[in-house]
């Protein structure tokens, strides 16, 4: 009886000891291999997609990006200084859209029309001095009709002074990435230290799209005080899908225009400046505009929260994980490329438990030949998982020091070609 109450003594024991060293050794190969978790890039950070794309152009100035992903697929001095002239209005803009979307000003509250505001040359909305105009009427003059009269009446009603909305524009801008920039009025009328660059207009744009008040930019025209006029985008109503946004003109500019257009649930943002004439100006936006759907696809292939994989886990009261994507994955890649798409996730074989949902478990992977570099996204856990108690562990470190390597090897070859079976699957737009 002695005897067998020592060998049971001694048996426990050898297993405490071989749980120890098979925990040691798995913390051990964890630590030699870190893997790191890389965000999808920021959007003001981005690069072209081709940087020598086959396409030329007159333009002087040019940005053509995918307005989901934010890859850019043409860039030609992106980040040269330029005069933005009218296209100072989608900033104007963006300032009255969001004073709208956050309660500032109600459509209906009636602004007093300063003599300067009246007296202010260039295209006009011709809105009465002394007079009092609703705020959307006003928009509506500055986005379709392209007044400067509304243009700085927008400005001296919202912030008091022109002056002061040029703090508010530049701020504003600056916080959404777009830090080439500097301007001094409401309007864009030439001025010496009133400039900004295609990929500052791009981030601005972007922007915009997202506001409820972007469709006001595709109004075919607007009447005030009897007269109508039409909008001056020369892409609306041409059958790319455009449905806005500005053009602008003047002598140091030269003609410009920044149009968004959609298809097929793609949709591409173009800024463009530099051009000779307003006919070069439509020609060579229809141009890239066209060629940016007909050459790039857009592949939606998971959303935030979607389920990629389940792992295994190491010891834990739960023997896997769901593994969850921790942002949208959206990659824009020319059509014939689309087959050479991989998709691959990455991370470590049995997690080792307590895990908390949305721990970083590793990162899943695209490749493909024309992209600059391989995207990376966050690979997170979808729910909670409890240490396992003493016997599951040993259990589970017999296990693993065992067989488990070989299922290993066999599981991980299986992920990829589930992975990369999943990308083959989705649908190009």
């Amino acid at each position: 009886m002695m005897q067998n109450m020592l060998n049971k003594l001694l048996v426990l024991f050898a297993c405490l000891i071989f749980i120890g060293v098979a925990d040691a050794a798995k913390a051990s190969n964890k630590s030699a291999k870190p893997k790191q978790i890389v965000k999808t890039p920021a959007v003001d950070k981005i690069k072209s997609l081709i940087p020598k794309a086959r396409i030329e152009t007159t333009a002087e100035y040019v940005l053509l990006a995918d307005y989901h992903s934010g890859q850019v697929l043409y860039e030609k001095n992106a980040d040269a200084k330029l005069y933005p002239a009218s296209l100072t209005k989608i900033v104007t803009a963006m300032i009255a859209f969001d004073a709208l979307e956050n309660g500032r000003v109600r459509p209906e509250t009636k602004f007093h029309i300063s003599e300067a505001a009246w007296r202010l040359g260039g295209s006009k909305m011709f809105i009465e001095v002394d007079s009092y105009v609703s705020f959307i009427n006003l928009v509506r003059g500055c986005v379709v009709q392209s007044g400067n009269d509304a243009s700085l009446a927008i400005a001296e009603g919202l912030s008091g002074t022109e002056e002061g909305f040029v703090k508010e524009m530049n701020q504003a801008s600056r916080k959404l990435g777009a830090k080439s920039s500097n301007f001094v009025n409401s309007h864009g009328l030439p001025h010496k230290n009133h400039y900004t660059t295609a990929r500052d207009l791009w981030l601005i744009s972007k922007h915009v799209i997202g506001s409820k008040y972007y469709s006001m930019f595709k109004e075919d025209s607007f009447t005030f005080s009897k007269i109508k006029q039409r909008n001056r985008n020369p892409l609306l109503g041409t059958g790319v899908g455009c449905d806005g946004l500005k053009t602008g003109h003047t002598k140091e500019s030269g003609y410009s225009l920044v149009a968004s257009a959609e298809k097929n649930g793609q949709r591409l943002v173009l800024v463009i400046s530099g051009c000779d004439s307003a006919k070069a100006r439509e020609k060579e936006s229809l141009k890239f505009i066209k060629w940016g759907f007909n050459s790039f696809g857009h592949y939606h292939l998971l959303m935030k929260g979607d389920l990629v994989i389940s792992a295994p886990v190491w010891m834990g009261d739960k023997d896997i994980v769901p593994v969850v994507i921790g942002a949208d994955v959206a990659v824009v890649l020319p059509r014939s490329q689309r087959k050479k798409m991989k998709v691959i996730a990455h991370y470590n074989r049995f997690t080792r438990a307590p895990i908390k949902q949305g721990q970083k478990i590793g990162y899943l992977e695209v490749i493909a030949p024309s992209l600059p570099k391989n995207l990376k996204y966050p690979l997170l856990a979808g729910t909670n998982i409890k240490a396992a108690g003493f016997l599951k562990r040993l259990k589970t470190s017999v296990y693993q020091l065992t067989v488990g390597k070989l299922e290993d090897m066999v599981d991980e070859l299986e992920d990829t070609m589930q992975i990369e079976k999943l990308a083959k699957q989705m649908p190009a737009k």
